[in-house]
């Protein structure tokens, strides 16, 4: 014998509300599924840092009378030169006339 449809309804609205979940007989989109999930803004917000602690090129454009001495910048820039030195580094800028007058357009 057959269950009564409406008895089936009343069987899942009931465990819904017992096992606190959503009813949703019309199977209509409510966007449940998106608001149940965690937020997001502050976990981006702490992948970028506290913006109000200072950073070491702040500090050499507040005090610009003071030699300051960046072991990071040191280090990147002694790598730079080292690349350059063995032909590895970065192509100098062009002028905008040699750039201009070597190819001609199709």
């Amino acid at each position: 014998m057959p269950v009564p449809k409406s008895r089936l309804l009343k069987v899942a609205e009931v465990s819904a509300r017992i096992f606190d979940e959503n009813f949703n007989p019309k199977c209509i989109r409510t966007g449940s599924k998106i608001l149940s999930q965690r937020l997001k803004g502050p976990t981006i917000a702490s992948y970028y840092g506290n913006p109000d602690v200072l950073k070491f090129k702040h500090l050499k454009t507040l005090y610009p009378e003071f030699k300051f001495s960046d072991p990071d910048e040191d280090y990147r820039l002694a790598k730079v030169e080292a690349k350059k030195r063995r032909g590895k580094g970065a192509p100098k800028k062009m002028k905008k006339e040699a750039a201009g007058g070597k190819h001609k357009k199709k």
